[in-house]
């Protein structure tokens, strides 16, 4: 950012962060196999982490929360009450 912590990109896309990689684990997988994929999952993870420590002992005013994140899954009751349930 050219200005003020916070102002120009990471402002106007909400700011927000995230440990996550673009794609789920099987298709991270399938591209760059299984060690890969967990690689990849746990350097985002690692940067999320560092961001986290930079800013807390650089004390940098900015706003950051860091709180946490919900991923739901859904199933039908159709789904759940069949017969192909392998789960």
């Amino acid at each position: 950012d050219a200005d003020v912590l916070g102002y120009g990109c990471s402002s106007r896309n909400g700011g927000q962060v995230s440990p996550s990689i673009k794609g789920t684990f099987p298709q991270l997988a399938k591209k760059y196999g299984r060690k890969g994929a967990v690689a990849l999952l746990r350097e985002g993870q690692r940067a999320f982490d560092f961001l986290n420590d930079f800013i807390r002992d650089e004390g940098l005013d900015c706003a950051w929360e860091h709180c946490g994140r919900f991923s739901g899954f859904y199933r039908s009751p159709e789904k759940h009450n069949s017969s192909d349930d392998n789960s």
